[in-house]
């Protein structure tokens, strides 16, 4: 719930800033700033989420991106978080190459 506040939050400052939406990897970066922060030092706790940003930009077009607690971000074609994660990217790679036809 925090880090979707604070995604909520930096989203809301960009557009007030800047006039326009922010772009995904914008945001994606940023959040992934402020993870890495957290584990820097001892007295703040890192939060344990995997947060996945997906967005259509008019520049780049859809955008997905996977951000974890140690403020790692990498862009995506298709991606899964959870339990079943491994289950989910065995299916994506199967069916990648039809969704990138559809870029």
């Amino acid at each position: 719930k925090a880090q979707v506040q604070r995604l909520r939050y930096e989203a809301a400052d960009f557009q007030f800033k800047y006039g326009y939406s922010i772009p995904v990897h914008v945001l994606a970066k940023r959040i992934a700033d402020i993870a890495q922060v957290n584990t820097q030092s001892a007295s703040m706790r890192p939060l344990a989420t995997v947060c996945i940003l997906i967005g259509v930009d008019d520049e780049k077009g859809p955008q997905v991106f996977k951000v974890d607690c140690a403020g790692h971000y990498l862009p995506f074609f298709g991606t899964a978080s959870g339990s079943k994660e491994q289950e989910a990217v065995n299916f994506l790679e199967r069916g990648g190459e039809e969704m990138r036809e559809y870029d």
